[in-house]
């Protein structure tokens, strides 16, 4: 047994507790970091066990253990700190898997080193209640991110975004699709008028938030057509004189405050969702709207549903069969 009185010390007793080749490895935590990666020797095959609350966990973290082969599983209110292998021994203490606990200049930590034989760890684990629908409870998982970090701008956010977090912020729309049912959800700010919005909606805005000024808009039917807790891709697509379309850049952003107009000119759209501030790490997008490929497929995905027209017939949330279609020509273009 052997105390561990920093989080240098942490980092290499973690290290040498799940080294590659251990058995059973095994890790309890509250919560697990945006840079979770960075403290795992190995991640394939780890088991994992942590508190699914925003703010804490990283929702895109998890889905990068899970690509690396760990077996990530949910308990509501889990606060423990155990790493442990049947032959290596465990590390009980204060450190979650984050950058805060394990990264140099952190917080200060404490534990203890304790010699295979000591903790049974799995007949422990096997008391705890784990959440039943670890797909639906990610997806949800993502939506509190986004609205805690909409929230807490400032809160805790990290200083420096670490390599794991700047890959995540690159992945692909394909890498995207492939992860299935548990991937962020986000939604689609189509439009074919770049206009600006009407009065009353930038008075009511300035009334709510103190400043009338916006970085993004968009006028929709109903106010749920849009949500502050999920990404919305903006595009702008419009048909030519001689019947060819064209397209605006695709860009992220997240809207926040929506307000109703009473103009008849906005009669359609009635209800302006606007957006003050465009995200910023933390917060990171489902994937790279600026991938060529995914533009090049996108493009011809809209082309073959009907162009324009896809943009009242679409709805905000994007059906599977336009996913599908558009995974399919992404494959194609890539």
């Amino acid at each position: 047994m052997r105390l561990l009185t920093s989080s240098g010390e942490m980092r290499a007793a973690i290290k040498r507790v799940l080294a590659p080749g251990r058995r059973e490895r095994v890790i309890a935590v509250a919560f697990v970091g945006a840079d979770a990666l960075r403290f795992l020797p190995s991640p394939r095959n780890i088991e994992i066990y942590c508190w699914p609350k925003a703010g804490g966990t990283n929702p895109h973290a998890i889905e990068q253990l899970l690509e690396a082969g760990a077996t990530v599983k949910f308990v509501d209110h889990l606060h423990m700190k155990l790493y442990a292998s049947v032959d290596g021994g465990a590390v009980i203490g204060s450190a979650n898997l984050t950058a805060n606990a394990l990264g140099e200049g952190g917080l200060i930590e404490c534990g203890m080193l304790l010699e295979k034989g000591v903790v049974r760890a799995h007949s422990l684990l096997k008391t705890l209640t784990v959440v039943r629908d670890f797909d639906a409870r990610l997806r949800r998982l993502h939506e509190e991110h986004v609205r805690f970090y909409q929230r807490n701008p400032f809160g805790n956010a990290p200083k420096k975004i670490g390599a794991a977090a700047k890959a995540q912020a690159r992945a692909s729309f394909l890498t995207w699709y492939k992860t299935g049912a548990s991937r962020q959800p986000w939604r689609w700010g189509w439009y074919s008028e770049d206009v600006k919005p009407p009065k009353d909606a930038t008075s009511q805005l300035e009334v709510e938030s103190g400043s009338a000024k916006y970085r993004r808009f968009l006028g929709v039917e109903r106010r749920t057509s849009l949500s502050p807790s999920e990404f919305t891709l903006n595009l702008q697509v419009q048909r030519r004189r001689d019947g060819s379309l064209q397209f605006g850049q695709p860009s992220w952003w997240i809207p926040k405050i929506c307000v109703k107009s009473t103009s008849k000119s906005w009669s359609d759209c009635p209800y302006l969702w606007f957006a003050q501030q465009l995200p910023s790490p933390p917060l990171k997008p489902p994937f790279n709207e600026r991938d060529p490929h995914f533009t090049k497929a996108l493009r011809q995905t809209i082309k073959e549903l009907g162009g324009v027209d896809v943009i009242d017939k679409e709805p905000s949330v994007p059906s599977l069969a336009f996913l599908r279609q558009l995974a399919s020509h992404y494959e194609t273009f890539a």
